[in-house]
């Protein structure tokens, strides 16, 4: 991927959605002049701000294009996982959550964080729930897995909706 690539990708999200409801880093970042002041001094936006909008975010490993790009203010459509401080940051992954609850918990205050419950065929081999345990004791907002419903290969091993509260949707908060 490259900037071409990148723009174009934006361009084709703007062709099936209508900007109007994508909710993207500039909406975020407000009259604000950074993401960073926007959540450090106010938080996420209330629910009704963001209700019924499209969050994009990007993931893959040259997305430090797109990254410069909001750097400069550019008005892109997606937003990238980074690292807690930056100034663009909104959304933090942290995979591995086991051990690492508190620190999730922590940075869940201000940023979304996503986490797995599984990698690779590793949990399902071994029916193994302790990393889903984890994620939910971390209170990461966005939780991925691979394993929806069983690899019976494997295992009965799956991860459903209803083992998972929302326990702190901060950007869905209501006065």
């Amino acid at each position: 991927m490259d900037s071409l690539a990148y723009r174009m990708l934006d361009l084709e999200i703007k062709s099936v959605f209508n900007e109007q409801n994508v909710f993207t880093p500039l909406d975020l970042r407000g009259s604000f002049s950074s993401i960073k002041e926007r959540l450090t001094t106010t938080g996420w936006p209330l629910l009704s701000e963001c209700a019924g909008k499209v969050i994009f975010i990007l993931q893959g490993d040259n997305d430090e294009i797109y990254k410069k790009s909001l750097q400069r203010g550019e008005n892109r459509i997606m937003f990238v996982y980074d690292e807690p401080g930056g100034e663009n940051t909104a959304f933090v992954i942290r995979n591995n959550s086991q051990g690492i609850e508190k620190e999730i918990n922590d940075l869940s205050n201000m940023y979304i964080i996503r986490s797995r419950t599984d990698a690779g065929t590793i949990e399902a081999r071994e029916n193994n729930y302790s990393n889903f345990q984890s994620v939910l004791k971390s209170n990461a907002q966005i939780i991925s897995t691979d394993y929806y419903k069983p690899d019976l290969r494997f295992s009965d091993f799956h991860i459903r909706p209803e083992g998972i509260s929302a326990a702190k949707p901060y950007f869905l908060r209501q006065r």
